[in-house]
């Protein structure tokens, strides 16, 4: 392949079929065929603070790329003009980073011919263990991961800990990319900075402006959280259509999953719930979680939002929409035996069984606004919801107020159906329930 020197001086070397050239450190390549471009990247990475660029074109990785030197870029020409290519056979990851900081992975696709059944597009694992997370040097830790797709892949992007090292990941950015044909049970992107051995834990991860769509395997989810402290995701769009969730918050045993912000986007199409948060019993921290101007949509078995068991603390949803797919069983939202969890001006619309129920002994919650129309979305739309609010026995320290459930939206004859526990606890007032 030709190589045009855009710049006057610099000579450019051919190694065998490919082309590499060195600029203080910046490398370009250029495709070729039968090139394990893998074992060339990783031989160029000799050193901290290397920069390898790749031309339009497919480059193999026979051999998995492995950063495990700081301040290392990978940028190709565009996530649909550059292609790392691993075999549909390979369960490595494709392209790993350990225990690094300042390090960049750009513009570019990281793909397969078919799906695989395990490993990575993408692995982030554990920091620069001189830079822990009580450092205040924050911006040394930053990873960043830019306009990176992947196709036909287990996983998209894990970032996870170093539990052998205790070295933990903080300060991961996300930005951009599409993840289309997922394997089943894999996800786009994966959370899993829980706590470890030191009782540190990652933290401070940004997602922002991922879409993921296309997979007809039933994956488990488009975005899976089980472990970070202060991670915020920003107008996502996930369409998980034959997938189980399109957010999915489960932390471990013993982890930590904290002060998370959803702000904006679609969590759209699955199976089973759109939203499912769901601690484990044992979880070392949880809560603070707080969800603004998100759209959940398209459960076709059970419910839009789940919100599960009595670990579940300190949820907060401002001015969200929740619908339930049109011939659904389930309810626009459903917490059960939960604690602190909050609708705040939250709509809800076209659910077969109705718009929000409390029950398992839930407590200490609110609906606080809103609205309820029931309006359906395509020709099968339901034109009212048949129950607009139910709160079940044993549920106690509630507030219902100032709810729109006029006939318009809610059926005559359940609005609200509340089975009182302690009558003192509960404030039920000012709602919408004309006939």
């Amino acid at each position: 392949m030709a190589v045009i020197n855009q710049f006057p001086g610099l000579s450019y070397t051919s190694v065998t079929t490919y082309q590499v050239s060195d600029l203080a450190n910046v490398y370009f390549l250029n495709p070729s065929t039968g090139v394990d471009f893998g074992a060339v990247i990783n031989g160029i990475m000799t050193g901290p603070g290397k920069k390898i660029v790749l031309a339009p074109g497919t480059y193999d990785l026979t051999t998995a790329l492995a950063v495990t030197e700081s301040g290392t870029t990978i940028e190709g020409s565009g996530s649909g003009a550059t292609y790392l290519n691993i075999a549909a056979a390979s369960t490595a990851d494709g392209v790993s980073f350990t225990n690094v900081s300042n390090c960049a992975l750009k513009h570019l696709t990281v793909t397969s011919p078919t799906a695989r059944a395990s490993g990575n597009a993408v692995h982030v694992t554990g920091g620069d263990p001189d830079l822990p997370l009580s450092s205040y040097s924050l911006m040394d830790a930053a990873m960043v991961i830019e306009d990176v797709s992947t196709t036909n892949q287990f996983c998209g992007i894990l970032v996870d800990n170093d539990e052998t090292s205790n070295y933990f990941n903080w300060r991961t950015y996300i930005r951009g990319g599409r993840h289309r044909n997922l394997s089943t049970n894999g996800y786009a992107i994966w959370i899993n900075t829980a706590v470890g051995g030191a009782g540190e834990f990652g933290a401070s991860q940004f997602i922002e402006d991922v879409w993921v769509g296309d997979s007809t395997a039933a994956i488990l989810a488009g975005i899976r959280l089980t472990g970070t402290g202060d991670c915020t995701l920003v107008n996502n769009e996930v369409f998980a259509t034959n997938g189980s969730y399109a957010l999915l918050m489960d932390p471990v045993s013993g982890g930590f999953l904290t002060s998370v912000k959803v702000i904006g986007g679609f969590y759209d199409r699955c199976q089973t719930a759109c939203m499912r948060i769901a601690p484990h019993a044992s979880v070392g921290k949880f809560g603070d979680i707080n969800l603004t101007n998100v759209w959940f949509a398209g459960s076709t078995t059970g419910n839009a939002i789940d919100i599960v068991g009595a670990a579940a603390k300190g949820i907060y949803l401002t001015a969200c929409t929740a619908y339930s797919a049109e011939g659904s069983p389930g309810w626009c939202a459903k917490v059960d035996a939960a604690t602190g969890v909050h609708f705040t001006a939250f709509n809800c619309a076209s659910a077969t069984t109705g718009g929000i129920l409390f029950t398992g002994s839930a407590s200490n919650f609110s609906v606080i606004g809103g609205e309820m129309t029931g309006a359906g979305v395509g020709t099968s739309g339901l034109t009212t919801l048949p129950t607009g609010i139910q709160v079940d026995a044993g549920c106690d320290h509630y507030q219902l107020c100032n709810v729109n459930m006029s006939s318009a939206g809610v059926g005559s004859t359940a609005k609200i159906t509340n089975t009182p526990g302690t009558a003192a606890n509960q404030r039920i007032v000012a709602n919408n329930v004309t006939a």
